[in-house]
């Protein structure tokens, strides 16, 4: 596998080394050479080219062996005899894939393998006839089977579309339920404050008509006070009044 990679690592040198080659030839080469070209010789002058433009090097993977590039067209085959069924394989298309299968194992001249014009008709008539009916009845079967499958998705499809219209009108209901639950919430906080607002309203109307009591009780207690020294003192004044008055009777006689 090593030897395999270090050659083709030489050939993708190579190419670049071949290009340069196919240039000079362009440029300098004025004199025509014979070809064999197709099984026929040509005589080709490479002055006459305009330049390289139409030509391509390629360079092989290098990177598997025959037996790998034979069991790959082993599973090519398989394949193509599937699609076969289905009318999208020709037979000539088959007898090329059992040509590189022969050139895969290294035997010569792989045209002397098939036919050289096959036509696809088994040798045995019934044989073809049966092959085509199961032909037929696979591609019927196919045909059923992807009909179901498009039915199952159109259901499907059909499912999923009510179960998200579904799921949408639950979110919409969550969303509005939310939002009464918001707006009752606060609606509470308001009656709440509201109670509490007159709640302290009520206790500082108490609390000043308690004050105004207590004021106006005071106020009847000095009254009351101010009575009793105001008609004591008019007692005092009497009574000097009438003392002094009887000192001057006494005086006077």
């Amino acid at each position: 596998m090593r030897m395999e990679l270090m050659a083709r690592m030489f050939a993708v040198g190579m190419k670049g080394l071949f290009a340069k080659m196919l240039k000079l030839a362009v440029q300098y080469q004025d004199q025509s050479e014979m070809m064999q070209v197709n099984g026929s010789w040509v005589a080709v002058n490479p002055s006459e080219w305009k330049d390289q433009f139409n030509t391509t090097i390629k360079v092989g993977l290098g990177t598997g062996s025959k037996e790998q590039l034979a069991a790959r067209v082993m599973g090519l085959m398989q394949v193509q005899m599937q699609a076969a069924q289905f009318g999208i394989i020709t037979p000539a298309q088959v007898a090329e894939t059992v040509k590189l299968y022969v050139q895969a194992s290294e035997f010569k001249e792989p045209e002397r393998f098939v036919s050289p014009e096959p036509s696809g008709m088994p040798p045995n008539p019934q044989a073809f006839q049966q092959m085509q009916q199961q032909q037929q009845e696979a591609f019927a079967q196919a045909k059923q089977q992807i009909e179901q499958l498009s039915q199952e998705n159109g259901q499907l499809k059909q499912q999923t579309a009510q179960q998200q219209q579904d799921a949408s009108l639950k979110q919409m209901e969550m969303e509005t339920k939310a939002q009464e639950a918001a707006q009752k919430h606060q609606e509470s906080i308001a009656n709440i404050q509201l109670r509490a607002s007159d709640q302290a309203r009520k206790e500082h109307e108490t609390h000043i008509r308690g004050v105004q009591t207590a004021h106006d009780m005071a106020a009847s207690d000095i009254d009351q006070q101010q009575n009793q020294q105001i008609a004591q003192l008019q007692q005092q004044i009497a009574e000097l009044q009438a003392a002094t008055k009887g000192k001057q009777q006494g005086e006077g006689e």
